[in-house]
């Protein structure tokens, strides 16, 4: 990533190598020009900064206006709140996305219902797959949602080992 700054003022962000050569057209660069000779053409490197920690589910990060610190520029992000649409948004699709790997998980199962299933014990069996469908009703679904954990079966394990 780099800035196009005459001066140390800066014109344009983000600016690449190709915009260097688009807005040079004339003029021939090699395939990896050096810093020293990008900063000729008034082209830096932004020096990347970590991301900041947030909270995806209330909020996002948002790249800003790199700054030049006085011997180079550098990356910055800001932490900016969701939107109520932006919110909504995201539930939904955490919701469908759960609600999708729920239904894989109970297809996947389907087989230790039938009759001629090798499991002695189906009742792990269906009392996974009852937390499956129960899923949507936790408390602070879908976004603390757990996911129950697959009962412990050598057979189901061989099974899903067998189909995959």
């Amino acid at each position: 990533m780099y800035v196009l700054a005459p001066n140390q003022v800066l014109e344009t962000y983000p600016y690449s190598i190709g915009d260097l050569r688009r807005d040079n057209s004339y003029t021939s660069f090699p395939k990896n020009p050096s810093d020293e000779l990008l900063a000729t053409w008034n082209v830096y490197p932004v020096k990347p900064e970590t991301t900041p920690t947030f909270d995806p589910y209330t909020q996002k990060i948002v790249e800003g206006t790199p700054y030049y610190d006085g011997s180079q520029w550098c990356q910055t992000w800001t932490v900016v709140s969701l939107t109520a649409e932006e919110q909504a948004i995201l539930i939904d699709n955490l919701s469908n996305n759960l609600r999708r790997t729920r239904n894989e998980l109970l297809r996947a199962t389907d087989w230790t219902q039938l009759p001629d299933c090798p499991i002695e014990d189906k009742s792990i069996f269906t009392d996974y797959r009852q937390a499956l469908r129960d899923l949507p009703q936790q408390e602070g679904f879908p976004l603390t949602a757990v996911m129950p954990s697959l009962p412990e079966n050598s057979t189901y394990q061989e099974y899903v080992q067998y189909t995959n």
